[in-house]
């Protein structure tokens, strides 16, 4: 799973892209400061290679944070939630 320490309550969307096309994606509301997981469930037909995992956290009453991490797929999915990288998200 996707690992992510948040700073305050809000929403965290999490998208896994190749180019511009958007591969996987999910969001998350987080009603407290600390650690959430999200599982990104990947296409069967998804091919080993390098995609862009964005992830956008948007605190109750606050300003968004973007994080954006070059990953690398190293075998095809087979319609399972694969293990993806932890990114902290701090102010």
């Amino acid at each position: 799973p996707l690992r992510a320490t948040l700073t305050a309550p809000g929403t965290v969307e999490v998208s896994l892209r190749q180019g511009r096309r958007r591969l996987a994606g999910g969001t998350a509301r987080v009603v407290r400061a600390g650690t959430v997981g999200l599982a990104l469930r990947l296409p069967a037909s998804l091919k080993a290679g390098r995609r862009t995992l964005t992830v956008v956290f948007r605190p109750t009453g606050g300003r968004a944070v973007t994080r954006t991490v070059t990953i690398t797929i190293r075998r095809a999915a087979r319609g399972r939630s694969a293990p993806l990288v932890g990114i902290s998200i701090a102010r």
